[in-house]
């Protein structure tokens, strides 16, 4: 077995558990002050860990799915 593969087989995928304010803007496609409008209005729902605002992959789901289905 040559090295690349080795490397290759022993590298473990990250799976993103949630999203800083600057990622949940570029996911979603919506600016800065709007999250944060959306997080102080309740529709976001966030978290300080360390002081860094977090939203939670599952959060960010159901947020969008319901701002989806508002603007039918």
């Amino acid at each position: 077995m040559n090295s690349t593969a080795y490397a290759t087989e022993r590298t473990m995928e990250v799976v993103k558990l949630g999203f800083n304010i600057k990622e949940i803007c570029q996911a979603s496609g919506v600016g800065r002050s709007t999250i944060y409008k959306e997080i102080n209005e309740g529709h976001l729902e966030a978290m300080k860990i360390r002081g860094r605002t977090i939203i939670t992959m599952d959060n960010a789901r159901k947020w969008l799915e319901e701002r989806a289905s508002q603007s039918k």
